[in-house]
């Protein structure tokens, strides 16, 4: 097992962007994880580069990205901007500006978020609700930014194995789906239980292509190793409790320590 450079996991948010959301401009951005759209729970989350995400199921409704001018830039992908009027809320707001909770709440109201955009980010958007047993989920959509990760030669050789296999499955059954590659790049979501250890979700929708079940534990496995590989740098474990201590400063549920 190798890696390259080194990992980072940099996405607490700098003081000032703290500040704005929890006493400042950016305060009804903070206090939609309250609302649902389409019975699905909003959810919020930090992100690097000072950006606040706001998702529903899979779906990112909202990115705020706080500048180094000061201003605030509220976007979207470009299916839910076509949703309200831009200059309403996505555009660059200046923090002195007032109407954000109003055209937030108005967006919100009136957003169309597609059935195939929630499935299991519907279920993600539940388990991010929970707090303290069996654990507290703090993050989401995890990933090492330009960090190659970890070679992991006992998981790469079972995929092959089990590659070989399906070739030979018998044709007039239905066959073994051969796995995809790459496995995933991005963890479904992180937790850490009442004990301190973290913990590496990954969730799947049974209804989905047969090789994202048939080798889910694989893709999960290489997680594992990731993960033990980058917690080995005290930097990453010191940006996770930089993370987790953002969340509980900001009242997004969260209650332990990493």
């Amino acid at each position: 097992m190798t890696a390259s450079n080194s990992p980072t996991y940099n996405r607490a948010p700098s003081k000032e962007l703290q500040r704005t959301l929890k006493e400042g401009f950016l305060k009804p951005i903070l206090h939609v994880s309250t609302r649902t759209v389409d019975d699905c729970k909003l959810d919020v989350h930090l992100r690097v580069n000072d950006e606040v995400h706001v998702y529903c199921g899979h779906a990112r409704l909202v990115k705020a990205t706080l500048n180094k001018s000061g201003t605030i830039k509220l976007d979207a992908d470009k299916s839910f901007r076509v949703q309200t009027p831009q200059k309403k809320l996505f555009r660059t707001w200046r923090q002195e500006e007032s109407g954000l909770k109003e055209a937030l709440s108005v967006f919100l109201e009136n957003v169309d978020v597609r059935d195939s955009q929630k499935k299991e980010g519907l279920v993600q958007a539940r388990w991010a609700c929970i707090k303290g047993k069996p654990w507290t989920p703090f993050d989401r959509e995890c990933a090492f930014p330009e960090w190659q990760g970890t070679s992991v030669p006992k998981v790469d050789q079972a995929l092959r194995l089990l590659g070989d296999i399906s070739k030979r499955s018998n044709r007039r059954e239905k066959p073994w789906a051969e796995p995809r590659k790459p496995t995933g790049k991005q963890l479904d979501q992180i937790a850490v239980d009442e004990s301190g250890r973290l913990v590496l979700v990954e969730l799947k929708d049974a209804n989905s292509a047969d090789d994202k079940i048939y080798y889910a534990p694989l893709q999960l496995l290489r997680y594992v190793y990731e993960w033990h590989e980058a917690l080995r740098w005290p930097s990453v474990r010191d940006q996770l409790n930089e993370l987790i201590n953002a969340r509980k400063e900001l009242a997004l549920r969260l209650m332990c320590r990493f």
